[in-house]
């Protein structure tokens, strides 16, 4: 009987790495959806593939966990309209002690125009060793096609953003945006300066009196 089993044994684990291995890869083929239903109900969706060495870190200002299928295209389905896509290229290549070593670029901003059930894809000429990928990490500037057009825009202002600092920004433009509106239209700076004294603190307004009275 325990040579039976013993003998089973192996026969079971290799079933079991295969039922596993199908499952991951049937997984893999379906895409990934990056929108909500209730936003694309009466807009539609756009197809987007990206090679698996492209991750998609942050999708119209929403940090994206997800683990990339390995195939070589990966497929999601997006909404349309303006989209902002923060894209990473990474990959791992032996490096001179033969032991893998991540590559890795910086976090990339692109904004381009997604039309309803249309296919959207990148270029790519993937590196063959570490020396090209370390070459195309310092300088990633991916591009999104429509057919043979470019669609996208690189965007240099959100490339150097730290990725913490990416939700802080856009909350402080969004404030920004608010205090223009609410601003007086008195260009004086008496009306100026009795706007800021209604927004500030009162630690704030505590320090611009000891400023103002030493001053």
């Amino acid at each position: 009987m325990f040579n039976k089993l013993s003998t089973s044994a192996p026969v079971l684990q290799k079933a079991l790495l295969l039922f596993i291995f199908a499952s991951i890869t049937a997984c893999s083929n379906k895409p990934i959806m990056l929108y909500d239903d209730t936003q694309t109900k009466l807009s539609g969706t756009a197809n987007l593939k990206l090679p698996m060495e492209f991750d998609i870190v942050y999708y119209n200002g929403k940090k994206q966990r997800f683990m990339t299928p390995y195939q070589p295209l990966v497929e999601y389905h997006i909404s349309t309209g303006r989209q902002i896509i923060g894209l990473q290229y990474s990959n791992s290549f032996p490096n001179d002690e033969h032991e893998e070593e991540i590559v890795k670029s910086a976090t990339v901003f692109i904004q381009f125009q997604a039309l309803p059930n249309k296919n959207y894809i990148t270029q790519f000429d993937s590196p063959k060793d570490m020396q090209q990928a370390k070459q195309l990490a310092n300088n990633f500037k991916p591009e999104i096609y429509n057919g043979n057009q470019i669609v996208s825009e690189f965007m240099d202002n959100y490339a150097v953003i730290q990725e913490d600092d990416i939700f802080s920004m856009l909350n402080k433009q969004k404030r920004e945006g608010e205090i223009s509106r609410e601003l007086p239209q008195e260009e004086t700076p008496l009306a100026k300066l009795k706007y800021w004294w209604s927004k500030a603190s009162s630690k704030e307004r505590e320090t611009f009196s000891e400023w103002k009275n030493r001053n």
